[in-house]
């Protein structure tokens, strides 16, 4: 890395000098947008990594998971800047941001997508795991699940109601 060189302007020069992101706008589908909402979306990502994810990768180390148990079985309590974070990744509309508006998308290119959540994930994998996880869970649906998951599976992970997991099959 390049003294000086931030995670920004690197994205920027990814997006904008090296993938000619602009090429995109040209398609009607992504046609209500310009380099300036892509910006936006850039932005906003960065300050709720800065303010809300970052900090909680620290907190994690101090403060665990505990799971206590309570009338109807046992839960998993987590610190309060998990559900802070996660409810700024909710609202900023990152979990759908390349679906369809009528899905509650952006309708954003994937690839500026995926450069606003490496966002998230430099300043916490720990949490931004969580909405990549549900993001793919309801994109795969999406592509190839029935009419009735999409509406019942897949809808509420977009609007953050519901999260995705991992099931990992190697030992």
């Amino acid at each position: 890395r390049a003294p000086g060189l931030t995670m920004r302007a690197t994205l920027d020069f990814l997006l904008h000098d090296w993938l000619q992101v602009h090429t995109l706008l040209q398609r009607p589908r992504f046609a209500e947008h310009s380099a300036g909402t892509f910006a936006q979306v850039l932005d906003a990502c960065e300050r709720i990594a800065r303010e809300k994810f970052a900090p909680f990768t620290r907190l994690a180390d101090t403060e665990e998971p505990r799971v206590v148990s309570g009338p109807d079985g046992e839960r998993v309590i987590l610190p309060r800047a998990t559900h802070e974070a996660m409810a700024a990744y909710v609202d900023s509309g990152m979990l759908a941001a390349a679906q369809d508006y009528e899905h509650g998308g952006m309708q954003l290119p994937c690839v500026v997508e995926m450069a606003a959540n490496a966002f998230f994930s430099k300043a916490g994998i720990g949490i931004g795991g969580g909405g990549l996880l549900t993001s793919g869970n309801a994109n795969l649906l999406m592509a190839h699940g029935t009419a009735l998951q999409k509406e019942v599976f897949a809808k509420h992970e977009f609007a953050g109601r519901w999260f995705g997991t991992m099931c990992l099959s190697e030992p």
